[in-house]
């Protein structure tokens, strides 16, 4: 299953106690970067449920590798483009549930009979950054991936259409 989402929105400060402001003009100069033709290229810029399979507290893993081993991997980014408001993508969605065993068949059930139905689900991007003192971005270093939450950080940031193959 394919998707169009909002995955960053511009120019407002994020609902987080640092409230960090997201500028396009470096998002697009990451677009046009050798690091996001390569992770487009190479299909790496993966998602999940929340954000919580990306924490590694012990630091015993690379970052965002925590999602490789209790997974699961629901989704992969396949393109990335700006508009004035937003940075969107296409994203696919991994909607076969024999890829999937106990409790997280359940969860990717549940979120594919949302989408299936129509609801937009929220998304929270995970990028690696420079910002200015004043919290506003100044690098974006790499975009490595979103993932579904109830809670996004930017408002708007979410699934806008499913894609039907005709």
């Amino acid at each position: 299953m394919d998707c169009i989402a909002k995955l960053l929105r511009f120019n407002h400060p994020a609902k987080n106690k640092m409230r960090q402001v997201i500028l396009r003009e470096p998002v697009d100069r990451y677009l046009e970067s050798e690091n996001c033709r390569l992770k487009l290229k190479n299909r790496t810029i993966f998602g999940g449920i929340t954000h919580t399979l990306r924490h590694n507290p012990e630091n015993k893993l690379g970052t965002n590798d925590k999602m490789l081993l209790e997974g699961p991997i629901i989704l992969r980014v396949d393109d990335l483009w700006t508009t004035d408001e937003y940075l969107m993508g296409r994203i696919h969605i991994f909607d076969d549930l024999d890829m999937y065993e106990g409790r997280h068949r359940e969860i990717v059930a549940n979120i594919l009979k949302l989408i299936k139905s129509g609801s937009m689900i929220g998304l929270s991007s995970v990028i690696q950054a420079y910002w200015t003192p004043q919290h506003t971005l100044a690098e974006l270093v790499s975009y490595n991936g979103v993932d579904f939450t109830l809670s996004p950080s930017f408002e708007g940031c979410e699934l806008v259409e499913q894609i039907t193959e005709e």
